[in-house]
């Protein structure tokens, strides 16, 4: 019923493309799938889950915003710390 395509980078794995059957979206299959990832970083030893792309207002990204702490590859090469959900 859900399908994620994530890489193993060198300090963790990284979110590509996640999609499940909207039939099925009161499982929340999207916060499962990104806590599979994170378990997957700790079991790797590795320091970070990327959790893919996050658009502020767009609903069948929110979930995202949930977990913390989040941060934000700027424009200048710089991690941020992030506000997703405010």
């Amino acid at each position: 019923v859900a399908v994620a395509y994530m890489d193993r980078l060198t300090d963790g794995y990284s979110g590509i493309y996640y999609f499940y059957d909207p039939e099925e979206r009161a499982r929340q299959l999207g916060t499962w799938i990104l806590i599979t990832m994170i378990q997957k970083s700790v079991e790797a030893r590795l320091p970070y889950a990327h959790l893919g792309y996050f658009v502020k207002g767009c609903s069948s990204m929110e979930y995202k915003g949930l977990f913390k702490p989040a941060e934000i590859l700027h424009g200048d090469g710089i991690w941020r710390a992030a506000k997703l959900t405010e």
